[in-house]
């Protein structure tokens, strides 16, 4: 019973440490293009909306200390506060933000929709209305419920598009009714496609620039800027020198792809916390096989002394102490794997349905690094054990069975 119950907690942490590092792996696979969670581009800016920098792009070609050859495309966003509901439903009317973009923002951006409109052959046609003046929007996945979430709790928005999910084949007609904040002006806009869920930096409701002016009193400025760059690995350096350039308008620039490693490096270590929590666990376990090859040797003196007396020398009797703590690790570690091996597959493809681009990853690193760590650790508690069941001599065995 003791050698079963540590053989089934050795099995147990090994499994767990296994799966963590197979989801770890799958969602690093996924992150590894980090220009697909950006849309495709390499530099975000954000500037002051009471001292707007205008055309960002007239700018840096006047700048002095910027190569506008770098710059392959700088797309163009800007923002309101409204009201907004869903039309020919019971919903009030929510403080929301609408999004809306220029047209070389909508002819670069390479985020593709879960769901579109059949009336566009593509996604590019979805974001080329939007330009062109359209009242359509496109929304996120996240204001689109999905089935997951009436059965484990999901996103909980004050405002949610109604009468369909994500999961559906096509996307119904939906209308919903955007405000200026007093009310006096409103636009209805189709939504026409629902984002994919990878899209990391697009906001919830997004519209073109000329139909969001429509609900402004003011001239609406761009606020913020996407770029793409001709050399994406100098991204940081260029977003430095963008804030020197322009800082008298308080602008900010980050890398997108720096962005999104922090975010990779975030859950990364969130992992890590984990894993470590679950080796104190293997710990235990290692710990449970040192007390028992202590208590085999009190237990087996009787034969210990035995195979002393018929010529076992001391060097065989340790490496037989040592083989048996090695099978109960080594079945541990082939249970615990064996299981992990087996799960993981289903658990990634699964998080893969709701989290496009996971993919199954086999993470050789941790598992190596467990299976070493965890098998000689376990013999190195063994060890002294063994040792000193092969220094008992045969007289004083048989003594002691007397």
């Amino acid at each position: 019973f003791r050698t079963g119950m540590t053989l089934a907690m050795f099995s147990l942490v090994i499994f767990t440490l296994s799966i963590i590092g197979f989801i770890d792996a799958a969602f690093n696979s996924a992150f590894d293009d980090t220009r697909r969670f950006s849309g495709g581009f390499d530099v975000t800016v954000n500037a002051s909306f009471t001292n707007p920098v205008g055309d960002l792009a007239a700018r840096i070609n006047e700048s002095p200390a910027l190569d506008a050859g770098e710059f392959a495309a700088i797309g163009a966003t800007s923002g309101l506060p409204v009201l907004i509901r869903q039309q020919d439903t019971e919903q009030d009317l929510q403080d929301w933000f609408v999004t809306s973009v220029d047209p070389a923002y909508a002819e670069t951006v390479g985020y593709g929709f879960l769901m579109r409109d059949e009336r566009y052959a593509n996604g590019r046609a979805v974001w080329r209305a939007l330009a062109e003046g359209e009242e359509v929007a496109v929304v996120s996945a996240a204001m689109v419920p999905a089935a997951s979430d009436f059965q484990q709790g999901g996103p909980d928005f004050s405002f949610q598009l109604e009468g369909f999910q994500r999961e559906d084949d096509a996307l119904p007609e939906v209308y919903v009714e955007v405000y200026d904040s007093s009310e006096e002006r409103m636009v209805r806009l189709r939504v026409i496609g629902v984002i994919e869920e990878s899209a990391f930096f697009v906001n919830t409701v997004t519209t073109g620039h000329e139909v969001l002016q429509r609900l402004a009193p003011v001239d609406l400025p761009y606020v913020g800027y996407e770029i793409v760059l001709s050399d994406p690995s100098r991204a940081e350096e260029v977003a430095t020198a963008l804030e020197e350039e322009f800082e008298e308008y308080g602008v900010q620039a980050s890398s997108l792809e720096k962005i999104v490693r922090d975010l990779t490096a975030l859950n990364r270590t969130f992992n890590r916390l984990i894993q470590g929590f679950m080796g104190l666990g293997l710990v235990v376990g290692i710990a449970a096989l040192g007390v028992i090859a202590a208590r085999s040797v009190v237990e087996r003196r009787v034969q210990i002394g035995i195979l002393r007396a018929i010529g076992y020398r001391s060097g065989m009797v340790q490496l037989s102490f040592l083989i048996e703590s090695s099978f109960i690790a080594l079945l541990g570690i082939a249970v615990g794997l064996g299981l992990g091996f087996g799960l993981s597959a289903g658990i990634i493809r699964e998080v893969g349905q709701s989290f496009e681009g996971v993919a199954y990853a086999v993470p050789w690193e941790t598992i190596i690094l467990v299976v070493v760590v965890a098998y000689g650790a376990s013999l190195l508690t063994t060890y002294l054990p063994a040792r000193q069941a092969s220094r008992i001599y045969p007289a004083e065995a048989l003594r002691y069975d007397e």
